[in-house]
């Protein structure tokens, strides 16, 4: 064997493993990466999912109505679904005070 030919060997050998190396540590540091960002987002969720249920709560309590569960647990579904409810809501309080201010004219006229 050449002393160039032993020369490039090792030095092919060197580099194989200085870039596997390479490789092995951006890939585990691009899981880790990863995993960080897929935890992040579970937690938002989480987060959204339980300012929501506040909503629902709120809604249940003050709109004096019971509102059924979403067709499907998805946040999107919820969001619309409480939407909806307090669309309702608005709309009733607004007939009754409505209601209210007319009461209040008539009795002003008698």
């Amino acid at each position: 064997m050449s002393l160039a030919s032993s020369t490039s060997s090792a030095l092919t050998r060197f580099l194989s493993r200085s870039v596997c190396s390479f490789i092995d540590g951006t890939l585990a540091e691009t899981v880790r990466a990863l995993r960080a960002k897929l935890e992040t987002s579970r937690a938002s969720r989480r987060r959204a999912w339980e300012v929501l249920q506040e909503f629902r709560k709120i809604l249940t309590d003050l709109g004096n109505r019971e509102i059924p569960p979403p067709k499907e647990k998805s946040i999107q579904a919820e969001g619309v679904l409480l939407k909806q409810m307090l669309r309702v809501c608005l709309e009733e309080r607004n007939e009754a005070i409505a209601g209210l201010a007319a009461a209040a004219r008539r009795v002003d006229k008698a």
